[in-house]
């Protein structure tokens, strides 16, 4: 991605918060992690979401499907992508499994 795109992107959402957006959306979530974190340090204080995407909800289960990744794994390592890369909300079509998860052994 080229530094222009970054900084025309973030540069809208800034001018959306500045007129006053209650929070800022960024979709596709994997792809755009560096927009994500950008946009956290721009605006510190502002609601940010990640919107993980049906294509890469798609993709994940296949591959776990497939046997080449493990769904928990994977899951638990992407929201904690999101998180770090600055969402204060995530929104994702892998909220039914995650509520099912016992996340006890997960955290330690």
């Amino acid at each position: 991605m080229s530094s222009v795109f970054l900084s025309s992107s973030v540069s809208w959402q800034i001018r959306d918060a500045d007129e006053g957006a209650d929070f800022i959306m960024v979709k596709p979530g994997t792809p755009y992690l560096d927009i994500l974190n950008e946009l956290r340090h721009q605006l510190p204080h502002h609601p940010l979401a990640v919107y993980h995407v049906s294509g890469e909800f798609a993709m994940l289960m296949r591959a776990a499907e497939s046997g080449s990744v493990d769904l928990k794994q994977a899951a638990l390592e992407l929201m904690t992508c999101f998180r770090r890369a600055g969402a204060s909300i995530i929104i994702t079509y892998l909220t039914p499994y995650l509520l099912d998860l016992d996340l006890d052994e997960a955290c330690y």
